[in-house]
């Protein structure tokens, strides 16, 4: 397949939106842009005989980097958890990986959830228009305590100090980020299991459903190469 015919297509042209969310996307302790959805994302473009710049990725806060795509025109997001809730809101290329959302809390606190109901009795932080705040929101139905920061480091030393008492977010990311952090991943343990999911690159509503198609080949493709696969899922840190 012709490269100048590919890139006709408007992969090239997307403008690409990310956070820092290890092990899926994030900055590498040789300043680059790594994880299991860049990685998939660049073995997909190679695919198609394009080349990830990953210079060119943005990396922002989630709440920022989420409008943008939910409001803008032809820009990729990712890793987008695809829920039902957010469905209508993006075209989705993937998936990616399997991502289990929870909340988190103090072994110290011996935190029981038996149902949803019990949310309500427990202050619970997350970061906005991240899928975990958004399961939350729903399971609560308007009920309860909420409490939402832009930044991770933030909501773990609320967690750490007792100001909120559960944290809502993906258990493997979670559980990596206490450790970088300096907390002991073995002081906090997952209480309540929100949902079981898999993550995509979510592309804004109004990209050409063309562009979407493409990548989608290219991921596919990579489905079915075993190598792409041992790269992708390599653990590298």
């Amino acid at each position: 397949m012709p490269k100048d015919w590919v890139s006709a297509q408007g992969l090239g042209d997307i403008k690409i939106l990310t956070e820092d969310y290890p092990p899926y996307n994030y900055i590498s302790s040789t300043g680059e842009l790594d994880g299991v959805a860049v990685r998939m994302l660049a073995e997909a473009y190679a695919q198609l005989n394009l080349s990830l710049d990953k210079s060119t990725v943005s990396v922002q806060p989630w709440p920022r980097a989420y409008r943008s795509a939910l409001n803008g025109s032809n820009m990729l997001l990712f890793s987008t958890n695809r829920t039902a809730q957010r469905e209508h809101l993006f075209q989705w290329a993937g998936p990616i990986t399997n991502v289990k959302t929870v909340l988190i809390a103090k072994v110290e606190r011996n935190i029981e959830i038996e149902e949803a109901q019990d949310l309500k009795d427990y202050v619970i932080g997350g970061i906005r228009d991240d899928v975990a705040m958004q399961l939350v929101s729903e399971e609560l139905a308007g009920e309860g305590t909420l409490l939402t920061s832009p930044y991770k480091k933030s909501l773990m030393g609320m967690l750490s100090l007792g100001r909120i008492d559960l944290w809502a977010y993906s258990e493997r990311a979670a559980q990596r980020l206490l450790l970088e952090s300096g907390f002991d991943p073995r002081d906090y343990e997952s209480v309540y299991t929100l949902k079981h999911s898999q993550a995509y690159f979510a592309f804004s509503k109004n990209t050409p459903a063309n562009i979407v198609a493409r990548l989608q080949l290219g991921i596919d493709r990579v489905k079915d190469c075993q190598a792409c696969l041992s790269r992708i899922f390599d653990e590298r840190e």
